[in-house]
């Protein structure tokens, strides 16, 4: 990587799975191709383009990789853009099923834990790669999650979107999201801040994002540039060599 820091937006334009089956092979290039020339527009070297995952269903693997599949093929032509898969459950034995179902076929696997039972199986499944915070509804961190996350190397990532109750700022949000990354910071964790999803996407400038997030939320400007260019290719590149078969995967957690 040149010494110019490429930054990625980890969490481009989102396509929902019920949306994803309708398009053709053809009309998913497009939309991959677009969403990647959207974010060169706005600064960034590339992006992951974001399907997301309410619930496991039988085609699920199918769909994914046909995702997956139309990313490699944009990627293959220049495009600087992987996949990623956000799984929105609200419940582990579902959130297990879903991981053994795609983790080959994504660059990136996410969640939203919204209770304590998944913050702590999110921070320990070597199988997921990023937590998403949501502003308001984010458990805390217990010593135990950091010492998985730390260890893991995991992404602890905030999105614009969420910060947002229509065209206008949320301060109780910003105050909550605040409170959540003190642990994370204190604890030096990998921070991401990344668009996430709009109607349209429409990717703010990553510098203004920094500033942002070095006012609002007082995060570290160094190491917020480091872990949102080299932090998010080391992990897209780990995953992808596992993918490949090239380096071993990691254990995941054995049911008893």
């Amino acid at each position: 990587m040149s010494k110019k820091a490429k930054y990625i937006d980890a969490y481009a334009a989102e396509l929902p799975l019920d949306k994803l089956k309708e398009l053709s092979g053809e009309e998913l290039h497009k939309w991959v191709n677009d969403t990647y020339s959207v974010a060169v527009e706005a600064g960034y070297a590339g992006c992951a383009v974001t399907t997301r995952i309410t619930r496991y269903k039988g085609d699920l693997y199918l769909l994914v990789r046909k995702f997956d599949e139309a990313v490699a093929n944009a990627r293959e032509e220049g495009a600087l853009v992987f996949s990623r898969c956000h799984i929105d459950v609200t419940n582990q034995p579902e959130l297990k099923r879903i991981l053994g179902n795609i983790r080959r076929y994504c660059d990136l696997i996410s969640v939203s834990p919204q209770d304590r039972q998944l913050m702590a199986f999110s921070s320990r499944d070597h199988r997921i790669d990023v937590i998403n915070l949501a502003p308001e509804k984010a458990p805390p961190f217990f010593s135990g999650d950091i010492v998985e996350l730390k260890a893991q190397e995991k992404l602890i990532e905030m999105t614009v979107s969420s910060l947002f109750s229509g065209s206008m700022l949320n301060p109780y949000r910003i105050r909550a999201l605040r409170d959540s990354l003190k642990t994370v910071k204190k604890k030096n964790l990998k921070i991401i801040i990344s668009t996430g999803p709009q109607q349209i996407y429409s990717p703010r400038d990553p510098r203004a994002l920094f500033s942002f997030a070095k006012i609002f939320l007082e995060i570290d400007l160094a190491k917020l540039s480091k872990d949102m260019s080299y932090g998010i290719y080391k992990r897209i590149s780990e995953n992808q060599l596992k993918r490949n078969g090239k380096i071993p995967v990691r254990g995941v957690e054995i049911e008893k």
